[in-house]
């Protein structure tokens, strides 16, 4: 993987969805499309447009297409089906164009920001950590309990 922290050149962009693996019996067609749905055709030579839609590719292989798969075969039988989005980003060793990576939320549904460690950041800081993740606590209790 070549460093993305400026971006990727559209060459680079088509060489990795090309190496990837997208689907299950992948073809050239498969990898065809996946490059034409994912180029942006009204800015397809910004490095960091296309580095974001590398990143879109990767997180729509990973983790949306396989929820969305699943949560259709659990209505498809009567299954009461949710879905849950996180998009808090805060992190000091993750790039912001990275964006929020995922199980970022488990810091905060397990009360990390309690501990008050993170001696970088100011009182008023953490107590705003603090607040978020009780929030978090909250809303998944919440949840286990009614739905």
């Amino acid at each position: 993987m070549p460093d993305i922290n400026n971006g990727l050149n559209k060459t680079t962009f088509d060489s990795l969805v090309k190496s990837g693996r997208w689907a299950y019996n992948q073809t050239q067609k498969v990898t065809d499309a996946v490059i034409f749905e994912y180029t942006d055709w009204t800015n397809k030579t910004n490095p960091k447009v296309i580095r974001q839609k590398y990143m879109d590719v990767i997180s729509d292989a990973l983790f949306k297409a396989p929820a969305v798969r699943s949560a259709k075969v659990f209505v498809k039988h009567d299954i009461e089906t949710y879905f849950y989005s996180f998009d808090h980003f805060i992190s000091p060793h993750i790039p912001p164009w990275a964006g929020v990576i995922h199980s970022s939320d488990v810091k905060y549904v397990f009360g990390e920001p309690f501990l008050k460690y993170n001696k970088s950041a100011s009182e008023a800081e953490q107590d705003v950590e603090i607040t978020f993740s009780n929030q978090i606590i909250s809303k998944w209790s919440s949840f286990a309990k009614n739905g």
